[in-house]
């Protein structure tokens, strides 16, 4: 999309943004085009992996916080009846 923005720029202004979007370049256009796309994807897939890894990382947190919770209050409460037994 970023691209087709350069070649809007060509139409109302009259030059390319970037030299390399000149169709009279012919193969060479379509391999940065191709370059460029394959570029965002590999960004898109690293950050997207990232962004995965850093939720499952949480989520472990989360689960294990919340367990270590259930054990204190558990613990908590049997002491209670012990105390209230013994009295």
């Amino acid at each position: 999309m970023y691209l087709g923005v350069g070649y809007i720029t060509k139409a109302s202004q009259g030059f390319y943004v970037y030299s390399f979007l000149n169709p009279s370049k012919g193969p060479i256009l379509a391999a940065y085009i191709v370059g460029i796309l394959a570029g965002t994807i590999l960004v898109f897939c690293i950050v997207n992996l990232i962004k995965w890894g850093l939720s499952k990382r949480t989520a472990a947190k989360r689960r294990e916080s919340a367990h270590e919770y259930e054990i204190r209050r558990r613990d908590a409460s049997l002491e209670e009846g012990k105390n209230s037994a013994s009295l």
